[in-house]
């Protein structure tokens, strides 16, 4: 069982006049408890979890700096309720089979305190139950190959919901939630001692996929909307190689192939188009030295494509590359580190 509770004071100021100052004040917790069992060749586990969370929201005129007239009050409420069951099946000494099962609850809701443009209080209410398979293969002791399906749904945040496109207070009318279906085949390879190899591809198709973007170009706050229909598909490589005793390497290469299937918004059709800042090609490199003595030195490398920064894919952002470097020393003593 565990639990916890985090409390946020926040306030910040936008470069838009209208609404461009604003404050919240968050308070977030939960609790959850699972058992756990294992009968010879069966694993399961099961559980309950729930977490509530409460923004005090409010927003103001930016008048250069300084804090205006009010324009939005409100009180967001978000809560949710789950129960879950995982099993892990041993059939074969090769073979392991898992399932779970998941189903959820949630309340989202708005308490409007500001009046003056009409009261747009509201509540929604969620319920979604999502399964997921999956399987591995032990081929050798040095060669896995795996396998699941899953399904996801995701609510938009509080901060997504109030941002509402109609400029006043509730939340947005027109904005619902994200479902996914996830399908992920691949296979691992050991080579060596302590070097690795992994090759994975994925596929994913998303309903109601949330996008943002923005009223005019005076203003810059985020509003959220759904696409229609998306698809995610593409490949990831990791190869980790320790070439020495102090010396280790880690190279990374993702492919990705995002784009709306149907997404059609205000006499605008962008099905078929990429979907923004996701960038085709995304390689990382990692060299790691770490001493027995507790000094360690790490150069990263990181190279992005170019990605499209618009739904209508008009508006490209080039490609780029960074390159870092951190060095430190770690010390023990009596049972601390520093």
């Amino acid at each position: 069982m565990r639990g916890f509770i985090t409390l946020r004071d926040f306030k910040n100021r936008l470069t838009f006049r209208d609404g461009g100052s604003g404050a919240f004040q968050r308070s977030f917790g939960g609790i959850s408890a699972h058992y756990e069992g294992q009968w010879e060749k069966l694993k399961i586990q099961i559980g309950i979890e729930s977490d509530r969370q409460r923004d005090e929201r409010q927003r103001f005129n930016n008048l250069n700096g300084k804090i205006g007239d009010q324009t939005l009050n409100q009180t967001e409420r978000f809560g949710s309720t789950a129960i879950f069951a995982f099993t892990e099946w041993h059939p074969l000494s090769i073979l392991t089979l898992t399932g779970a099962i998941r189903q959820d609850w949630l309340v989202l809701s708005v308490s409007d305190l500001f009046l003056k443009d009409g009261n747009q209080s509201g509540m929604r209410n969620y319920s979604r139950f999502n399964p997921a398979v999956g399987f591995s293969v032990k081929a050798s002791s040095s060669l896995f190959f795996y396998g699941n399906y899953t399904t996801g749904f995701e609510t938009p945040t509080l901060n997504e919901l109030s941002a509402n496109p109609l400029q006043t207070g509730g939340f947005n009318p027109e904005l619902q939630p994200q479902a996914s279906e996830n399908l992920e085949i691949g296979v691992k390879y050991r080579f060596f001692p302590k070097n690795q190899a992994e090759l994975s591809l994925f596929h994913i198709n998303l309903k109601n996929e949330s996008v943002g973007y923005r009223l005019a170009a005076t203003d810059t706050r985020t509003y959220f909307r759904n696409a229609g229909t998306g698809q995610r598909r593409g490949a990831e490589l990791a190869v980790n190689t320790q070439i020495s005793e102090w010396l280790n390497v880690l190279v990374n290469y993702t492919f990705s192939d995002f784009y709306y299937k149907k997404y059609e918004v205000n006499g605008a059709d962008f099905s078929g188009k990429t979907t923004p800042a996701t960038p085709k090609h995304v390689f990382f490199s990692e060299l790691r030295w770490e001493h027995s003595s507790s000094v360690f030195a790490i150069v990263q490398i990181r190279a992005v494509d170019k990605m499209f920064a618009d739904d209508a894919n008009t508006i490209i952002s080039k490609d780029f590359w960074t390159a870092g470097f951190r060095a430190g020393f770690s010390w023990l003593k009596t049972g601390s580190s520093f």
